[in-house]
């Protein structure tokens, strides 16, 4: 009981100092060309509707929201960056739908925000 309090306790800590994502809240990460909000708000509407919202493409992102622009895009798995087709990419990057099918990742197109979190 005694270890079960200090681990709520920092839990606690942790929510009110901002560190940490609340259970069943999903990473988000945003990418493209964005054609109905800008990628800011786009980042900003997310996160108003509760989604916890990652500055690096990694492996604690649970979705990528795209914009347009990413089918001939590249991507380097090692550093999280995305190179946009008219951008040199370096050896090694992926085709960037490859990546994220190999890494896992879900994708909602930006139209699809307002409906994965309920709203219409």
């Amino acid at each position: 009981d005694i270890e079960a309090f200090f681990v709520r306790r920092s839990r606690k800590s942790e929510l009110t100092k901002g560190k940490a994502i609340q259970p069943g809240q999903a990473t988000f990460y945003v990418v493209g060309t964005t054609r109905l909000r800008s990628i800011e708000e786009t980042k900003k509407r997310i996160a108003e509707l509760g989604g916890h919202l990652s500055t690096n493409l990694d492996e604690g992102v649970d979705y990528i929201v795209v914009g347009a622009g990413l089918y001939e895009a590249k991507l380097d798995i090692a550093s999280g960056k995305v190179y946009p087709k008219e951008q040199q990419a370096p050896e090694g990057t992926m085709d960037f739908y490859e990546a994220v099918r190999k890494m896992g990742w879900k994708v909602l197109r930006e139209d699809e925000v307002d409906h994965f979190f309920g709203r219409e």
